[in-house]
């Protein structure tokens, strides 16, 4: 299709293939890539039924992924279409797939745009160039060295690992007292909750705890026959000290334990390598994060990265960019210290506010999220190697314990990956 084409379908909504965009009488909308590509493909392939694998190739080159991601671009492009009865544009064929038959190609003259469009267009010419520049920016920093690396902040801790009837809880602190002070806390709230709910319901949890002079971090997840993570049950919280109440109220009130598949904005479509979610309980108005990570494999099980952190209120569940940091890492075995399966050591080489302003006059200071993130600034733009720890790691799922930021979990996208190569060798 040339320039000056667009696309009118039955419901009335146009789609500009050079622009990327829907547009109907009330609204223009941006198409991601694999839905530009798919939408594409059963335009240019209206013959025939295109199967589902005709449609993950075309609009995943060179990935890998299930049906499930095609049925879920299916469905949005049935909403951006208007369907109002399903099959109206993009019909599906019984055993074979997908197919557009009807619709009609038009002149489009870009002179047509009103001022909005025209903005809309130049503001994502305009993302696609910053990204680029990203991307230049960061191959340039991967290729550079450090030439007097700084010291390691590889913070002593003292762990504790101990049982609550079948299940599994390690303490982390700073000495033996912190160690003993989560213990009373979880073993009193363990008891209440037995009080109030069934004992049998609150079984065969692997439960992870830390305490520093600022913050509670808690993660856990229920385990199988096998004594490994079930996926879809693992869950992380921090919190201030002050704000454990409120944390053993919510989870004393028996809530839902499975994490929802946040909805990230960005025009970023490749899939992340890895994913980190994150829970806040405290007074600001910031609830979660997200991180997506992009990795790359290098000789000697060391690792380069970029990363991108998303933030989303506690009104709304859309999770808006924050970040974009990159760095190397490298985890190392470590059979000398109980409890730890490995060291990883990070060193950073980029950190660029997407969002957040970095001065402190923009930093909502009741939000652990955002001084998480500043924190993350300062170790950045430092260039301060840093040590965390990896404390589980099973196929997909790795739970790793920063000093700073507590615990946090990490889930591959790969059922076997490299993320911790050591300790899958």
């Amino acid at each position: 299709m040339s320039q000056a084409e667009q696309v009118k379908f039955p419901t009335g909504v146009y789609f500009i293939p050079s622009l990327g965009i829907i547009k109907s009488s009330n609204a223009t909308q941006a198409l991601n890539q694999s839905e530009q590509l798919i939408l594409s493909y059963l335009l240019e392939h209206n013959q025939r039924p295109a199967t589902k694998q005709d449609l993950i190739e075309a609009g995943w080159p060179d990935r890998e992924v299930t049906e499930a991601s095609l049925f879920q671009v299916i469905r949005s492009l049935r909403v951006k279409l208007q369907e109002s009865n399903k099959g109206e544009v993009i019909e599906t064929i019984p055993r074979l797939g997908y197919q557009i038959c009807t619709f009609d190609i038009q002149t489009f003259d870009m002179a047509d745009l009103n001022p909005l469009e025209k903005i809309k267009q130049k503001s994502k010419q305009l993302k696609y160039f910053l990204l680029g520049m990203l991307v230049l920016f960061c191959a340039i920093l991967a290729i550079t060295k450090y030439v007097d690396e700084p010291s390691v902040d590889d913070l002593p801790f003292e762990s504790r690992l101990t049982s609550l009837d079948s299940n599994q809880v390690l303490f982390i602190g700073e000495d033996e007292d912190v160690l003993t002070d989560l213990t009373s806390k979880v073993t009193t709230l363990y008891q209440s909750y037995n009080a109030l709910h069934s004992p049998n319901h609150l079984e065969n949890r692997r439960i992870f705890i830390y305490k520093n002079n600022d913050l509670y971090s808690v993660a856990w997840c229920k385990q199988d026959q096998g004594n490994y993570c079930i996926k879809g049950t693992e869950l992380s919280y921090s919190m201030r000290l002050e704000e454990w109440p409120t944390f053993q109220n919510y989870i004393l009130s028996n809530k839902g334990e499975l994490i929802d598949t946040p909805k990230i904005q960005t025009d970023f479509t490749r899939q992340p390598a890895a994913k980190v979610y994150l829970n806040y309980i405290d007074d600001s108005v910031i609830q979660s994060k997200v991180i997506h990570y992009f990795i790359s494999n290098e000789p000697n099980n060391e690792f380069k990265y970029s990363s991108m952190s998303f933030i989303a209120s506690k009104h709304q569940d859309l999770h808006h960019v924050l970040s974009i940091k990159a760095a190397n890492y490298q985890a190392i075995l470590t059979p000398d210290i109980p409890n730890v399966i490995a060291r990883v050591k990070i060193m950073p080489e980029m950190f660029h506010w997407a969002y957040q302003p970095t001065g402190t006059k923009g930093l909502n200071k009741g939000s652990l999220a955002l001084e998480n993130e500043r924190h993350e600034q300062v170790v950045y733009e430092g260039r301060k190697v840093v040590v965390n720890h990896l404390l589980y790691h099973h196929n997909h799922l790795s739970l790793i314990f920063s000093a700073n930021a507590g615990l946090y979990w990490v889930h591959s996208n790969k059922q076997q990956d490299v993320l911790f190569k050591p300790t899958v060798d």
